[in-house]
Formats: C-alpha cells, sequence, structure tokens
C-alpha cells in the first residue's frame, strides 16, 4: 500500500482559551446535534474543558466520520444555556502549516479520501 505523505507534528506550544456560550429558546422539545468541542489530534491538545448545561441534562457525545466531537442533546421546552470552556495547546505557527506544497497524484490517495473526489448529487 502506498501512503500519503504525512505532515509531521509541530511543538504544542502555545496554550489558546477557547468558548462559546449558547442560548436556546424553545416551545417544546427539541434534539440538537452540536459541533462545539475541539478535535483531538496530534496538531492540538485539549489540557481542559468544561461543559455546563442549564437545566442540567445529559449530552451524549460522539465522533462523527471525520473524527469531529458531535454533542447529542434533548433540550426541554424553554430556555437552555451551554457553555463550553477549553484550554488547547497548539502550534505556535501558521494556520496553514500543515498545507502540502504539492499535489497528491489521485492514485496516491488513501481509499477513505475517495468519496470526496466523487461529483456532488446536489
Amino acid at each position: 500500500m502506498i501512503e500519503c505523505p504525512q505532515i509531521p507534528a509541530k511543538p504544542l506550544e502555545l496554550a489558546v482559551r477557547v468558548g462559546c456560550e449558547l442560548i436556546y429558546e424553545s416551545t417544546c422539545e427539541a434534539s440538537m446535534l452540536l459541533s462545539v468541542k475541539p478535535r483531538h489530534d496530534a496538531h492540538q491538545m485539549v489540557a481542559q474543558e468544561s461543559l455546563d448545561i442549564s437545566p442540567l441534562q445529559t449530552a451524549n457525545d460522539f465522533q462523527d466520520d471525520h473524527g469531529n466531537s458531535v454533542l447529542r442533546i434533548n433540550l426541554p421546552p424553554g430556555v437552555t444555556t451551554l457553555v463550553y470552556d477549553a484550554i488547547a495547546f497548539v502550534p505556535a505557527a501558521s494556520e496553514d502549516f500543515m498545507h502540502l506544497d504539492h499535489p497528491i497524484p489521485p492514485h496516491r490517495l488513501p481509499a477513505e479520501f475517495l468519496r470526496y473526489t466523487l461529483p456532488s448529487r446536489y
């Protein structure tokens, strides 16, 4: 199997605080999928995080097909507040440091990437 060139991980020397406060108002129970948490990978590390949902309720966490963390919650009728706060360590490099400077020939792409090369049905 031929593999694509791996992007070397840079040192994680910069601490960044990330977070959000989301306020939802619903007239009836509503199911939601939210992507508010940073991804965990070799190019960033979440050192500390907290998630507060008011009124208190459970949130199920799962990873989507791209490795992103997704929260699944059911909102009760009324106002719901979600507060996420985290400290992440990232490289002190420009955001495009992972971009490759040369194209990868299609025959060298990993099989899991091929679906992105197909024409869209929309």
